[in-house]
């Protein structure tokens, strides 16, 4: 789980390391949050940013993690150098890492776009999701005798 301490912990840390490199050591991450996955992005790039800091990234153990990675763009962005994956078009589920050049904090068009795309999708899914799961719970109570009713309504 994604703990934004650690994260201002190690910024901090950086911010104040007076060494010639600093290490972020991914080995032992076992899955990636988005949010975690952004903010070590940019927890790297601003070490990085010292012409006096040389910043080294362990890989992730873990295959998938590290495939996961590749996919969202972590290394691209960075400017580390790791294999090529086959990518399959999932463009209306994810949105792969990008930096933000704006200084208004506005996104441009493309970004836009490519939000937009994930939320109509996801709206449509949870749409879906939920008149199911109305349907069952709707038959269940009308199977029910009120009892039963009032025990299931307790637990939702």
């Amino acid at each position: 789980m994604w703990d934004g301490q650690k994260y201002w912990d190690a910024y901090n840390e950086c911010d104040a390391c007076n060494c010639e490199e600093y290490v972020v050591d991914l080995s032992l991450v076992r899955f990636a949050y988005p949010e975690g996955i952004c903010s070590v992005a940019s927890l790297i790039e601003s070490c990085g940013s010292s012409p006096f800091v040389s910043v080294k990234v362990r890989h992730p153990r873990e295959n998938d993690v590290k495939k996961y990675l590749t996919r969202m763009d972590f290394y691209d962005q960075l400017g580390i150098p790791v294999d090529k994956i086959t990518r399959y078009d999932r463009s209306d589920k994810l949105i792969e890492l990008q930096r933000m050049n704006r200084r208004d904090g506005q996104c441009d068009v493309e970004t836009s776009s490519k939000i937009r795309k994930v939320l109509i999708a996801q709206t449509a899914v949870m749409t879906v999701l939920f008149k199911v799961l109305y349907f069952v719970l709707e038959n269940l109570l009308i199977t029910q005798s009120d009892t039963q009713k009032k025990r299931l309504l307790m637990h939702l």
